[in-house]
């Protein structure tokens, strides 16, 4: 794991059962200027990463005082540049914002500014803020509830059908030349109906491309097989870094690795996306009921 260059940091890795839980809490200056908040951005971003693994159902908490403000967050909030960047640099790591009150109590204003990102939303069972144990802290007490009783369904396999590339005119040929008044001949309605469906099944099967995949609903929908490749290499090296003496070109090995898997990552992400929004934006392309 990467090391920490926040000075006001500190990460715990806390193993329950099989699981794993990464809390992070964390302090942000309100006092930092641009150069500053980008370098914290950057090492903040990169404390993600070193956590992060995609197809993982680790649970992952960061907590802290960020002192950054967004509508997304508290509506009567203003935006500013740190909550919007924050924002999308948690987002794009598939991190969500679960506080949405007031943390922070001055006489003329208050704000939510103390916050809680977490990988697993449908793990905690309760959120919320608490008062201040001393009357002279500004800062509330936040807190979230986890139930690691929650599991996901084990690996199932799912047919695909990609309609897109599908032979519409041989689909149609191939129904018109069977004779069905021949296939029906002698057959209650029951039995008309299962055969019925197994031609058509059949066709299907010849005429639209399909494949039989693995479906992990850990995995997020743009994480692709060369993905999981990629991060199984990724896994080797380090386990190869671990056990062959700490080097630092081995370690650089990694992140260098590292950072191609979080490009391939924001990319498929992004053709995903664009994808579905072709879809959306070309009714004839969505099934109708």
């Amino acid at each position: 794991m990467n090391i920490i260059n926040l000075p006001e940091c500190l990460l715990c890795e806390i193993s329950y059962n099989n699981q794993k839980c990464f809390l992070v809490s964390l302090y942000r200056s309100p006092s930092q200027c641009a150069n500053e908040f980008q370098n914290f951005l950057k090492e903040f971003e990169a404390i993600v990463v070193s956590i992060s693994t995609p197809g993982n159902s680790d649970l992952i908490v960061l907590v802290g005082d960020f002192n950054a403000k967004l509508s997304l967050w508290k509506p009567d909030d203003p935006d500013c540049i740190e909550g919007i960047e924050i924002s999308a640099m948690t987002s794009s790591y598939g991190l969500t914002q679960i506080i949405s009150e007031t943390t922070h109590i001055l006489p003329n204003s208050s704000s939510c500014i103390d916050l809680i990102f977490t990988n697993q939303p449908n793990m905690i069972t309760s959120r919320g803020v608490l008062p201040s144990l001393h009357p002279n802290c500004h800062h509330q007490i936040i807190y979230a509830k986890v139930n690691f009783k929650i599991f996901f369904p084990p690996l199932y396999e799912h047919l695909v059908w990609h309609y897109e590339r599908a032979d519409v005119d041989a689909i149609r040929q191939s129904i018109i030349n069977i004779n069905w008044e021949r296939v029906f001949s002698n057959l209650n309605v029951d039995s008309q109906v299962d055969i019925f469906n197994e031609y058509l099944m059949n066709i299907f099967k010849n005429f639209i491309p399909n494949e039989i995949i693995d479906i992990n609903d850990k995995d997020q929908p743009w994480i692709t097989k060369a993905i999981k490749n990629k991060i199984a290499i990724k896994n080797v090296l380090y386990r190869r870094f671990l056990q062959g003496g700490k080097r630092f070109s081995d370690l650089e090995i990694v992140n260098n690795l590292t950072i191609s898997i979080n490009e391939m990552i924001l990319n498929s992400k992004k053709r995903y996306y664009d994808r579905l929004r072709k879809k959306l934006s070309n009714p004839s392309t969505i099934p109708k009921a």
